[in-house]
């Protein structure tokens, strides 16, 4: 199944993508448990998956819509069920060419 977050960004041509990557993984988290059902508990803690983004596709010096994938990670000593699969994210970054110096709108 596909993780239900959008998240959008717009950066300026020839911008870097370290804030707008340090964002998503800060914000983009998934909570999952140990136990076949969700629950946390000292038996079966919860444990916060982070996010690692695919920024591959964005080409900073061309305007255009870029769609991000996120996966989430997870941490050593764990592993998922055979059965299981983790969900994607998906972010939307717009790279945009700056129209005036005076009122910083982007095109």
């Amino acid at each position: 199944f596909e993780f239900l977050r959008c998240a959008a960004y717009a950066v300026e041509i020839g911008s870097s993508l370290r804030k707008i990557e340090e964002d998503l993984k800060e914000s983009v988290r998934l909570r999952v448990s140990t136990a076949e059902k969700f629950e946390n508990t000292a038996e079966n803690p919860e444990i916060i998956l982070e996010s690692s983004w695919d920024m591959s596709q964005v080409d900073l010096t061309k305007q255009g819509v870029y769609k991000l994938t996120g996966t989430f990670v997870v941490p050593e000593g764990y592993q998922l069920s055979e059965n299981l699969a983790l969900p994607k994210a998906y972010a939307y970054l717009s790279v945009q060419e700056r129209t005036s110096e005076c009122t910083g709108l982007y095109t």
